[in-house]
């Protein structure tokens, strides 16, 4: 707590002081957000819901659209794409689509497809998703027909993604065939996958972090009015004004900081024995009034009519 001098203006005197409380949360690092194993696409009835869901997803949700399942009993996920278009058509192409709630802002990482083989190296499988209603694409995987390999799009250029719903669609174009999806790995990458991505009993994944941010309270008492860190002058006691300062708090975080300020109307310096007048309740009587000047009492007695 940070006590300043009172000060006397226009025989006008009160005290003025400031509590600042700020309420620290940890840089986050990148984690896997949520998986998906593998599933006999012959027999399985979709949607899949994702596994070890971070406590920032609340629910995970992955639904075929255009691909026919693999007609032979196998533990893979083995679609058969039959779309051979060489440019991707959101509104027409076949697609894997991941959708993930949020409870809070994500700054994401990583798509991760853990183990690729199409059936020929050539297909194409193009990463979108719904923030821009699937317009432009996010990047591409990269596959290997001759053994599995760890893929995955880079999307860490997307920060501060807002809670809520967020879908990812993996479009498949350019050669019509199977694609294998596995969960046996790990596997090698052949795209520069680092292998801190790839894991053993996952299909499909998704990264990234809570969005870093630093919150806390900024108490402040003052005399009459009080300009905050937002520009707005305030004239009456308030708790719910808030303010961001970007990149202002540790590691580069974000600093959300709430007001909780009281105004104290200030009080007129008195001389002994002073008669005021008040239209109040039509009664007169004594009373007895204290100010606080320079941190001392001074009690002054006066006779105060009061009259309506």
């Amino acid at each position: 707590m940070i006590f300043h001098e009172p000060y006397t203006t226009m025989n006008k005197t009160c005290l003025t002081f400031l509590l600042s409380l700020s309420v620290l949360i940890a840089h986050a690092q990148s984690e896997e957000l949520v998986y998906w194993n593998s599933q006999s696409t012959y027999n399985y009835s979709y949607p899949q819901y994702g596994d070890s869901l971070s406590t920032v997803v609340s629910s995970a949700i992955q639904t075929p659209s255009g691909l026919t399942p693999y007609q032979f009993v196998d533990s893979r996920n083995i679609w058969y794409n039959p779309n051979s278009n060489l440019v991707v058509n959101p509104s027409t192409d076949p697609y894997l689509e991941f959708a993930l709630n949020l409870n809070s802002s994500v700054d994401f990482d990583r798509f991760v497809i853990h183990g690729l083989a199409p059936a020929s190296g050539d297909v194409g499988i193009e990463l979108r998703w719904d923030v821009d209603n699937y317009a432009s694409a996010l990047g591409n995987f990269t596959p290997d027909w001759t053994h599995y390999r760890l893929t995955s799009v880079d999307i860490g250029g997307q920060p501060n993604v807002p809670g809520g719903l967020v879908k990812f669609r993996l479009y498949y174009y350019k050669v019509a065939g199977d694609v294998y999806h596995s969960d046996t790995g790990p596997f090698n990458s052949v795209d520069g996958t680092p292998s801190s991505y790839s894991s053993y009993w996952r299909c499909f994944s998704v990264w990234g972090e809570p969005v870093c941010t630093i919150s806390g309270t900024d108490t402040q008492s003052a005399c009459g009015s009080f300009t905050w860190i937002d520009g707005n002058t305030y004239t009456s006691s308030t708790n719910s004004p808030t303010h961001t300062l970007s990149g202002a708090g540790m590691n580069g975080c974000d600093s959300l900081v709430t007001l909780d300020l009281t105004i104290v109307t200030p009080t007129t310096s008195l001389t002994a024995n002073a008669s005021h007048v008040a239209h109040i309740f039509g009664m007169e009587q004594r009373i007895q009034i204290r100010e606080l000047i320079h941190g001392q009492v001074r009690t002054i007695r006066g006779a105060i009519a009061l009259q309506r």
